[in-house]
């Protein structure tokens, strides 16, 4: 369960204007700024879409299993369910979760080996409710926490999964949001069986005011062939709305069995478009930017094997309304200078 004072809500939305029918904000211009969360290595930056078969690398790593206690459907609370499932050979926890107001929100979890620790990357109904956070787990408890900067202060998050037993699992969590207040709590997940979505209320703000920056993925939205530079086809996607619109999750396959999700979204507080890309190597990288001449640009700096850290830069445009394309960069001296790595389009 993910709560925030109203207090913080309330300010966000009056300070921003977030609950204005006007269309999306201007975007701040320059750079994008560079990611210190990211993560797993891209191998040779080719995503692993080349392997022959699935290798379920994941599966084989116990450090991947660490969470898996949490997979299940589990109530909490009158009316709240969550269903929590092993996604991407074993590589991610994917949470679909149901506040008893009919408020949705999705989480992915995962363990990268480039940072020894456990991601989560939250996205609620409300687009000043993302978390990035990052853990570890010791014994029987899974702690994860991160920092949200923003023109209101610093927000503290901290979170904590507790087993109780197999069939009981207790999520407490301690915030600390500066002059908005701070506070804790706790809820008790327990198993059921033949969970019910229920009816899922959607949230506006996810599509106005600065909430409506969210539009500018829409773009995105539907199912695509997905070619190399040469014409070949190696991959299909499909690009949905979750979380009322202010989540868009892109699914892609490989015929020869590569799968990965990406999460791309606007987060009100921090101001940017943040995407994270998993995948079904055990490979993890976060991504954060802004609109650069007409394209949505997205940065982050992560490992490479040779120690050197490699800056990733992906430029997503929208060529026609059938055809985008994606040009993925890698830099080895801090965005000096850059390598094309990969360049595809999406066709629909």
């Amino acid at each position: 369960m993910r709560t925030y004072p109203l207090s913080v809500i309330a300010c966000a939305v009056i300070a921003m204007n977030a609950c204005s029918e006007e269309g999306p904000t201007a975007l701040p211009a320059g750079e994008p700024v560079y990611s210190v969360n990211g993560a797993g290595r891209l191998g040779v930056y080719n995503f692993g879409t080349d392997r022959a078969v699935p290798q379920s690398p994941c599966m084989k790593n116990e450090r991947h299993r660490e969470f898996d206690f949490w997979v299940g459907d589990w109530t909490f609370g009158a009316g709240n369910t969550s269903r929590i499932e092993s996604i991407l050979d074993g590589c991610a926890i994917l949470e679909q979760y149901l506040y008893d107001l009919g408020t949705p929100g999705r989480s992915i979890s995962a363990y990268d080996p480039d940072t020894d620790q456990w991601h989560q990357t939250w996205v609620a109904s409300n687009p000043f409710s993302s978390l990035r956070m990052a853990g570890e787990r010791t014994g029987q408890i899974l702690t994860m926490g991160g920092i949200r900067p923003s023109p209101f202060g610093t927000f503290v998050d901290d979170y904590t999964w507790t087993i109780v037993s197999a069939d009981e699992v207790i999520q407490s969590w301690v915030f600390d949001y500066g002059q908005f207040g701070s506070g804790s709590g706790s809820i008790t997940y327990m198993r059921t069986s033949g969970l019910s979505e229920g009816t899922l209320i959607p949230n506006p703000l996810c599509r106005t005011g600065n909430g409506a920056n969210n539009t500018v993925l829409d773009f995105m939205l539907g199912d695509w062939s997905v070619e190399r530079s040469n014409g070949q086809a190696f991959g299909a996607a499909s690009v949905e709305h979750e979380s009322s619109g202010c989540l868009t999750t892109m699914h892609f396959t490989t015929r020869k069995g590569y799968e990965a999700i990406a999460y791309t979204y606007f987060d009100a507080l921090e101001f940017q478009f943040f995407r994270t890309y998993i995948d079904s190597e055990g490979e993890r990288l976060e991504l954060r930017g802004f609109i650069v001449d007409g394209a949505l640009v997205l940065e982050g700096v992560e490992p490479a094997p040779t120690g050197t850290p490699v800056t990733v830069r992906v430029s997503i445009r929208d060529e026609t309304p059938d055809r985008i394309t994606e040009h993925w960069e890698v830099s080895m001296d801090g965005g000096q200078t850059w390598n094309t790595d990969l360049f595809v389009a999406f066709v629909r």
